[in-house]
């Protein structure tokens, strides 16, 4: 089998920064809702930070399994939405139809920031013609359906055999808890088993210590270099929001 990271390694980001990436969730979701007819405009600061923090309460609130936390969009949303609805009073059914809207939004924005390696997809399509399996790993809040969604947006649906992401497990790669589960769904040995990813702790120390061959594949130093400085770029306008 190869298994495969997919943000970053297989679907590769732009040097936009996450934050100012959720900049732009805020900035939608405002307009989402200053056209509905609640009668209160949200400012897109307040759900940019509403959706940051959000996410740290869904995280923190959620129980340590073998040794970390995997929260969900779902439970992210749940947040944002116990705010917004004690702000602008929104019924039931509201926040149901709202909840699809914003993850709609989020996709969308998560699509047009992403590219497909492309030399990495002609190794794992030759991986496959020659009888292994191709499964992706990933640590993501967004569910399989969103990831699955994702990569069929970017003409790549058919690639992978199966796509496990820790937020359905509540475990994840990094505690090496998906990997052995994994290997037990799928029967085999560690050793038959190679591993690629960006991450140098998560996709090639952690599965390399249970055995697996990991090849750690990580971005350009002009990328990490390039997203860095937007980052530091981005504190000066925005300023930082711990």
């Amino acid at each position: 089998m190869v298994s495969v990271d997919i943000f970053d390694t297989f679907l590769l980001r732009t040097t936009l920064p996450e934050r100012v990436k959720f900049g732009k969730f805020g900035e939608e979701k405002s307009k989402l809702l200053e056209a509905t007819a609640w009668g209160k405009k949200n400012h897109p600061r307040y759900l940019h930070l509403l959706r940051m923090y959000a996410a740290r309460i869904a995280y923190r609130n959620r129980k340590l399994v073998y040794g970390a936390r995997e929260a969900t969009l779902d439970e992210i949303y749940d947040v944002m939405f116990s705010c917004l609805t004690a702000d602008l009073g929104l019924a039931p059914e509201d926040v149901g139809a709202l909840s699809k809207q914003f993850r709609d939004i989020e996709l969308e924005l998560e699509k047009e920031d992403l590219n497909v390696n492309q030399q990495l997809k002609e190794i794992l399509a030759s991986a496959s013609i020659h009888g292994k399996k191709v499964v992706a790993i990933s640590d993501m809040y967004l569910s399989h359906t969103d990831i699955q969604a994702l990569l069929v947006a970017k003409g790549v649906g058919d690639i992978f055999d199966h796509v496990y992401v820790s937020s359905e497990y509540g475990f994840g790669k990094a505690s090496g808890s998906l990997f052995r589960e994994v290997l037990s769904q799928h029967g085999l040995l560690p050793c038959q088993v190679t591993h690629i990813g960006d991450n140098w702790f998560s996709d090639y120390q952690v599965p390399k210590e249970q055995g697996i061959f990991a090849c750690h594949y990580p971005r350009s130093f002009s990328w990490r270099v390039m997203r860095k400085l937007k980052t530091e770029m981005s504190f000066l306008f925005t300023g930082r929001l711990e």
